[in-house]
């Protein structure tokens, strides 16, 4: 399944707002407030539709078991404005599945009404005779939080765990959707799976453990042969027996680090991967499903090196997946490659709010390979430097002296760049 776009009537911030999606990847980018949660948030919220529990489909008893149900809306979801609540509030989703499209949408009249279950029920009808076989699509949400807000188990999971038995395919959703990390429950299962193999060899055991570590060293791969480290690439996982069942990384330069005592951008990151790919082997035995995967500030904690390519590492790794991602980061759009021989696979997207007080987004072309300080000045809405501004008056009033016709060019090309009403454009008396 593919998200192609979404409308939001009252929903937090936005009084009525659409954009739409790529088939595979969107990035989202604008200033603090201009919703960039809200709306991946809101993409969240709605794909719970998949969990109803309705007895009359063939899929009920996967669900059925699950601690995963349709997420209604809380009560300060509603737009609040002239100091109140506004409603109806919805949430409406085009999508495809295969050739097929599919549509489905929240909506509450009123703060006592409750959702109604008649807006989605068709769609649900329809993702389920689509994924009545064993293939199921991935689902997972990273917030901004995570994996440092880590998630109560609830006593279902632990008994499970604790068991030491397979945990069951449906096992794939939990708490997919939930701002707090799993990431715990997947490392304490490949402990589990690691020693049991180890102690009593069993290849369903061992097929998951490789199937991890594959995920994991692909990831880490260098994206070029001009740009090697090795001290990122992960050779495996493995448990060290000697100090607590600990979960350890070998990497190919030989070092062995705890998983816990990685630095905050490598453990962000290979436990999103973690995560992945575990939630993949348990739905579909195979690590690389169709899906959708979103992620809150994608750059968080990670190095600039790394925060240039963790778009494309992920694209590569997951190549099925549709990724609708967040970032402040100019590294990663200016690396966000958008060829592609489908026009509408790929969009950045800038969110921003209008003269008049509310909210829009313009899709942005591609820009892949624009250079750090363009990405921030015209992109992201970064101003320039005094020092920047200095040396660009500096430029025109030598080319003024020299060739009056190429300083003219220059001087069209700065007043598309800032305006006519610039500050910048006084200073070169244009």
């Amino acid at each position: 399944m593919k998200l192609l776009d979404i409308t939001l009537q009252n929903f937090r911030n936005f009084e009525n707002y659409n954009l739409s999606l790529g088939k595979k990847t969107t990035v989202f980018i604008g200033r603090n407030g201009t919703g960039k949660t809200n709306i991946i948030e809101a993409m969240v919220q709605s794909l719970s539709f998949i969990f109803s529990k309705q007895r009359d489909t063939p899929q009920y008893e996967f669900i059925r078991s699950t601690d995963q149900k349709v997420k209604s809306f809380n009560a300060t979801d509603p737009r609040f404005a002239n100091g109140d609540y506004t409603y109806p509030i919805s949430i409406k989703v085009n999508a495809s599945i295969a050739n097929d499209s599919i549509s489905w949408s929240f909506e509450q009249e009123t703060g006592k009404s409750g959702l109604k279950d008649s807006t989605f029920r068709k769609a649900y009808h329809l993702f389920w005779e689509h994924y009545k076989s064993d293939e199921k699509p991935l689902l997972a949400f990273f917030s901004d939080g995570f994996p440092h807000k880590n998630t109560n188990l609830g006593n279902r999971m632990k008994e499970k765990l604790g068991s030491g038995n397979p945990l069951p395919a449906n096992d794939g959703y939990y708490q997919w959707d939930k701002e707090q990390s799993c990431v715990n429950i997947w490392k304490t299962y490949f402990v589990q799976q690691w020693i049991n193999n180890r102690l009593n060899h069993d290849d369903e055991k061992e097929a998951f453990v490789s199937a991890i570590n594959q995920k994991l060293h692909d990831f880490s791969l260098p994206i070029n042969s001009s740009n090697i480290s090795n001290e990122f690439v992960i050779e495996e996982l493995f448990v060290e027996k000697r100090i607590d069942d600990t979960l350890m990384i070998r990497f190919e330069d030989g070092s062995i680090k705890p998983f816990d005592s990685l630095p905050a951008g490598y453990e962000r990151i290979y436990s999103i991967v973690l995560d992945l790919a575990s939630r993949s082997y348990l739905l579909n035995k195979h690590t690389d499903p169709d899906g959708i995967v979103f992620i809150d500030e994608i750059e968080l904690h990670l190095h600039p090196s790394l925060a240039a390519e963790v778009l494309t590492r992920l694209q590569n790794t997951f190549p099925c997946i549709q990724f609708i991602v967040s970032t402040h980061s100019p590294l990663v759009i200016s690396n966000f490659n958008q060829i592609s021989e489908q026009e509408d696979d790929f969009r950045l997207i800038n969110l921003y709010k209008t003269d008049g007080g509310g909210y829009s987004n313009r899709i942005i072309e591609d820009i892949y390979g624009l250079d750090y300080s363009s990405s921030l000045v015209n992109i992201m809405d970064t101003h320039e430097s005094e020092q920047y501004e200095d040396e660009l008056i500096k430029v025109y009033q030598y080319w003024v002296k020299k060739d009056l016709e190429k300083s003219k060019r220059i001087a069209e090309l700065i007043r598309q760049k800032y305006g006519s009403t610039s500050p910048i454009i006084e200073k070169l008396g244009l």
